[in-house]
């Protein structure tokens, strides 16, 4: 076996290779994109000293100011300076700019050449484990009790991410019945005061797309709950939007029934607000347990590896 682990130390350095690249690219792209925008501004300036140059060689105003006072060859003289000190400025910039695309292509392709050492370093790690589970018991047991645990928690990571996404969902049903809703009151609110056949119509309309909206969260938030329980908490999320509100304000169009369909809309609502609330923090919690399970993952899986790494065959 000692050529496994001869393998494993090669693949290991390879692996500290890789971080080290990884980290240093990182740096220059950095110091790339800092470069990029001075090289830019430095052609700038060098190609504005250059049309200053332009404007007093060729007839202007500015040109006929400064020979009628006798300083044009003086102010020529200068700006040619300033124009090549830019010009200067912008070449070491560009040459600067091109060595460390150089530089950056060859880490690129050094990271490249070590692609695939990951994955070859978890196969190395498991054919180590698979020897030790053979050949020497009490550190099976252990392998096995972590591999256990690490199944575990990967079993919960994929339940609290369905969960998760499924409350999402009825998150945003919940977020656009409570704008429908919170429109459909404003319009109840202007036919409330006689706002016409029109309010009338639009606040209709509101109140029938937000209907449907509910039957849709309703249906979200079963399924919500059905999730919910395979991550063993139980809750009751339950909403109700009086689906009479249409139909009163039309067979009945008179301030009573206004006033009444106003109410129930308020309270309609208020049921849609507090569904929000509710799965949002059941949204929260979830993420919490997420980041929970996560961490104990991380440090099973540190666990692991330092046991098979540390273990001699």
């Amino acid at each position: 076996m000692a050529s496994l682990e001869q393998e494993i130390e090669a693949v290991r350095e390879q692996l500290d290779r890789q971080v080290s690249l990884k980290s240093r690219l990182e740096r220059m792209k950095a110091q790339q994109a800092k470069l990029n925008w001075e090289v830019g501004l430095r052609k700038e300036r060098w190609h504005q000293e250059e049309q200053d140059i332009d404007q007093l060689e060729a007839f202007s105003w500015a040109a006929l100011w400064a020979r009628l006072n006798g300083q044009l060859e003086e102010k020529l003289s200068e700006q040619r300076r300033e124009a090549l000190v830019a010009g200067a400025r912008f070449e070491a910039a560009r040459r600067q700019q091109e060595a460390l695309a150089v530089q950056i292509a060859q880490v690129e392709h050094e990271l490249q050449d070590l692609k695939g050492c990951e994955q070859q370093w978890e196969r190395l790690l498991q054919q180590k484990a698979e020897h030790l589970k053979q050949r020497q018991p009490d550190k099976a047991a252990v392998i096995f009790q972590l591999e256990a645990r690490q199944r575990e928690c990967r079993r919960q990571l994929k339940e609290l991410r369905e969960a998760a996404d499924a409350g999402k969902v009825a998150r945003g049903l919940a977020r656009r019945l409570v704008e429908k809703m919170d429109d459909a009151l404003t319009w109840s609110t202007v036919d409330l005061f006689g706002g016409g056949m029109m309010t009338g119509f639009v606040k209709h309309s509101r109140l029938e797309e937000a209907q449907q909206l509910a039957q849709q969260l309703e249906d979200q938030l079963r399924c919500f709950e059905s999730e919910l329980t395979d991550v063993d908490i139980h809750t009751s999320l339950e909403l109700t939007v009086d689906p009479f509100l249409r139909i009163l304000d039309l067979l009945f169009d008179n301030f009573i029934t206004d006033w009444a369909v106003q109410e129930r809309i308020e309270k309609a609502l208020a049921q849609a607000k507090t569904a929000e609330d509710e799965v949002q923090a059941l949204l929260d919690h979830l993420a919490a347990r997420q980041d929970q399970t996560q961490r104990e993952k991380a440090e099973l899986d540190r666990q692991r590896r330092l046991l098979i790494e540390q273990t001699s065959i």
